[in-house]
């Protein structure tokens, strides 16, 4: 409880700054500005809406203290409010229906269907319109002209478009990234069991859809072996196969002459290959 009221503030006191650093005039100021929300949004991620919440209240208060109540009602309806809800949605997140596909190893976590991501940028949209096109009160669409139209609007609508693209890049790149590490980790799992599917051609082969569903567009099918053998340290206990490969990079000639030759890499291991390459040449 005190980590995340400690959390809360320390993001609240970063997102007023940021805010109130519009007054300097510098131009940086104008970046520091636009990102003002995302102190709010990493703790509402890390520790839940309630620390944004809270971080909210507490720079709403502070800035409502120093520079007067129209800058409190425009970092709250501009910023907090934003941060909060945009956090919120992010960790929406219900466990697929019964008979949805779930994992093909036992005691595998349950996947989860999170809040829609086009969703997430419709809202995203919908907060923009609300500070660009005055839909608040007159008096802090003026004092937004003020702070956040210095220039004209052509720089702060360029600076609007880079900061959600940025956004998107850094969602969309954390996926993949969780999803990688779950795929890597999966492959190597199988690679170092004692796991066996025979009907592949070799009992020292092990079938690539014993993975997860949910992890299979990260599969490339000709290289799960050779990856397997990477993640292994290069002396898997099994040959990782997908058993709907139809390309393969090695011939049996080529495959023979390895497993014959003195080589680093481990004689079981070019085995392995060889027994691959020549079961489907």
């Amino acid at each position: 409880m005190i980590t995340s009221l400690l959390i809360a503030g320390a993001a609240g006191c970063a997102s007023a700054l940021m805010f109130a650093s519009i007054i300097s005039g510098a131009l940086i100021s104008l970046v520091l500005f636009y990102l003002a929300p995302l102190p709010l949004m990493v703790a509402a991620m890390g520790w839940g809406p309630t620390s944004a919440a809270l971080g909210g209240l507490v720079a709403g208060l502070g800035l409502g203290s120093i520079f007067g109540i129209p800058y409190c009602a425009a970092f709250v309806l501009t910023v907090a409010l934003p941060a909060w809800w945009l956090g919120h949605l992010a960790l929406l997140g219900r466990p697929l229906p019964a008979g949805a596909p779930n994992t093909a190893t036992p005691n595998a976590p349950q996947p989860i269907e999170w809040y829609p991501l086009g969703r997430i940028l419709i809202w995203v949209a919908a907060f923009a319109a609300l500070t660009r096109e005055g839909i608040v009160s007159n008096r802090l669409a003026r004092l937004r002209d003020t702070l956040i139209l210095p220039r004209g609007g052509t720089l702060c609508a360029l600076a609007s478009v880079f900061l959600v693209v940025s956004l998107i890049h850094a969602i969309e790149t954390g996926k993949f990234v969780a999803s990688w590490t779950d795929y890597r980790d999966a492959i190597a799992m199988l690679a170092i069991s004692s796991h066996s599917d025979p009907a592949l051609g070799d009992p020292r082969f092990v079938s690539a859809a014993r993975i997860s569903p949910a992890l299979a567009p990260l599969s490339w099918f000709s290289t799960i072996p050779y990856l397997s053998i990477i993640l292994s340290n290069f002396s898997p206990n099994r040959l990782v196969v997908d058993p709907a490969g139809n390309y393969f990079w090695l011939s049996c000639g080529t495959a023979t002459r390895n497993k014959n030759a003195v080589l680093v890499v481990p004689a079981q291991t070019r085995e392995l290959v060889r027994a691959y390459s020549c079961l489907h040449r």
